[in-house]
């Protein structure tokens, strides 16, 4: 209870609060005008220097800007156009949700919300006719938030007008069923397993799931046509079952980097709105991610060879689409950056090689890898994470007689 409270109280001094990197006095007005507010709602009395210093160690976490490179070509200025015309319902709710749940750092969540803009700025505009493509590749640290971040722009991709997103998450279930509740909780605000579409009805409420659980939250139309079970990959009976059209409103697919999975989501996405002959669907883009890009999406044949399996099955979903863009995220760039930028191959266009831009996220202050385990600098004493144990020297010397006797 006090914890929930101590939460509260946190939330209310960020939004008396008008800047990320508050004096400390400005945060000890801010905690002594809510205080009293608490105290007649609960009758707590949280200690104000407490709340002080634990608000002054999460505006201490900070997170660098991301380095870009990118290309022009090919694509039309769109965003800043649009920009404050776009209703950004998804990507508020999730902002809201990073504050007052996970209780992300407020310099984190700011360099989250440009880092997120300025990738969405380089996607083209969804309602631009096509065809068109953006490929481009977003480098993360290990553990460091790359699914937030692509969560996060998801949300703003489907304000901008984008109504199909595909997540190609992994080689296993585990790994896809993982990243599908990530998403249940980030963007479409239901529990998969209970329900497939979020919609206004009274069946919302049960099924309700992290941002679908703020209170006084909008509850705004989503639909996945897979879940966060341990089977709950796309399947065409069960697509066929759910009666969920693509276009209509956003619909999110969580998949695995299957060949079957992913040749029979392309022949059901052709089925259901290809146009012409040989059919291609026309009527709306397709925004893929591709989790963990350097892991089975690289073509490891030769360049006359037919492609491997997996990288020729998701180059055919992205040419079924006269529109198309495609983001590949990892922590190891190394074999995106050497795909032939220049191979094609017929029905399938061109390989993954990330030509639009890349984008290298930054961790944020509080990240703990290698680098803060061990150390950059020779000259620099390692941080003492470990003690090392040389009490058995006595018991077990390292250089014994054949026969000792520990002891």
């Amino acid at each position: 209870m006090e914890a929930d409270i101590r939460n509260q109280a946190r939330n209310l001094v960020l939004n008396l609060l008008d800047t990320n990197t508050p004096t400390d006095e400005e945060l000890r007005e801010a905690v002594n005008d809510i205080l009293p507010v608490l105290r007649r709602r609960h009758g707590a009395d949280l200690d104000a220097d407490e709340l002080v210093r634990l608000l002054q160690a999460e505006f201490n976490i900070f997170q660098a800007d991301a380095v870009s490179l990118d290309s022009s070509d090919g694509h039309l200025e769109w965003f800043g156009e649009q920009r404050e015309s776009i209703e950004w319902r998804f990507w508020n709710r999730y902002v809201r949700y990073l504050q007052e749940e996970v209780r992300l750092p407020p310099l984190v969540l700011q360099r989250l919300d440009s880092t997120t803009q300025r990738i969405l700025e380089k996607l083209e505009d969804p309602s631009r006719p096509g065809p068109w493509d953006r490929r481009g590749m977003v480098v993360g640290q290990v553990q460091s938030g790359k699914t937030g971040n692509y969560t996060g722009l998801i949300c703003r991709a489907v304000d901008a007008g984008y109504r199909l997103v595909i997540v190609l998450a992994g080689m296993h279930n585990s790994l896809r069923s993982q990243t599908q509740l990530r998403l249940d909780e980030g963007f479409l605000g239901i529990d998969t397993q209970l329900r497939q579409i979020a919609d206004a009805d009274d069946g919302f409420t049960a099924a309700a799931l992290g941002v679908g659980r703020l209170v006084g939250g909008h509850r705004l139309a989503t639909a996945s046509l897979t879940t966060s079970a341990e089977h709950g990959d796309f399947g065409i009976a069960k697509a066929k079952s759910a009666g969920i059209v693509p276009g209509d409103y956003p619909v999110l697919l969580v998949v695995k980097k299957n060949t079957t999975i992913l040749n029979n989501l392309r022949e059901w996405l052709l089925n259901v709105s290809g146009l012409g002959d040989p059919k291609r669907i026309r009527e709306f883009p397709v925004f893929v991610i591709d989790d963990e890009a350097d892991n089975a999406s690289i073509n490891t044949k030769a360049e006359d060879d037919d492609p491997a399996k997996v990288n020729r099955a998701i180059r055919a979903l992205l040419w079924s689409f006269d529109r198309r863009a495609y983001i590949g995220y990892t922590a190891t760039p190394f074999a995106n950056i050497y795909i032939d930028p220049d191979v094609e191959h017929d029905g399938l266009g061109p390989d993954l090689f990330p030509r639009s831009f890349i984008e290298y996220l930054r961790a944020p202050s509080n990240y703990f890898g290698p680098a803060r385990l061990f150390g950059t600098d020779p000259d620099e004493s390692p941080l003492p994470l470990y003690r090392e144990v040389d009490d058995s020297e006595a018991w077990l010397p390292d250089r014994h007689k054949n026969g000792h006797v520990p002891g």
